[in-house]
């Protein structure tokens, strides 16, 4: 990969991170272009859904350069990144288009609820249904947040004090 192609991307990444950071801090950030932020992130969301990857597949890295995108699967701890990323267009355009692609493309997520095998179940589900949640309001959205807290809990190993790492799963530091 050339380098101007990494640094394109990583500034489009920081750029939008930095979007939704401002517009959280509020109007003391006046220099920066939102509008113009917004409108890039909403071509290029525009352009990869073209692209999009198949069912049960997640992007996870893309390139402002171009309209490929890297993807992962389920199993992945960025996979509810995109859906999240649809929310908070959905929240910065009010456009029902953004709505309907974070609302399909998190239930591709559902199983990741149940998925005790890894301490990043939080990243996946509180980035698609709870953003989905604080922005509709949609109860249904409460249940794999309750069930992926719940599948958290069992990593928690009181004897020891900690959350269950995915590398800690030998026998040894299972409770008696």
């Amino acid at each position: 990969m050339r380098l101007a192609t990494f640094l394109s991307g990583t500034i489009a990444v920081a750029l939008f991170g930095g979007l939704v950071l401002v517009l959280q801090a509020g109007p003391t950030h006046a220099a920066v272009n939102v509008d113009a932020l917004v409108t890039y992130a909403v071509t290029k969301y525009t352009d990869f859904q073209a692209v999009a990857p198949a069912p049960g597949r997640f992007i996870s890295t893309g390139v402002p350069t171009s309209t490929r995108w890297a993807d992962t699967d389920i199993g992945a701890w960025t996979c509810g990144f995109y859906a999240g990323t649809l929310w908070m267009l959905h929240k910065l355009t009010g456009e029902q288009r953004w709505r309907t692609l974070a609302e399909e493309n998190q239930r591709g997520l559902f199983l990741a609820q149940f998925d005790r095998e890894t301490h990043d179940t939080g990243f996946i589900i509180m980035s698609s249904y709870g953003h989905g949640l604080e922005l509709t309001g949609n109860r249904d959205f409460e249940t794999p947040i309750i069930q992926a807290a719940i599948s958290l809990c069992a990593r928690y190993f009181c004897k020891f004090i900690f959350i269950l790492h995915s590398c800690m799963l030998s026998s040894e530091y299972q409770e008696s």
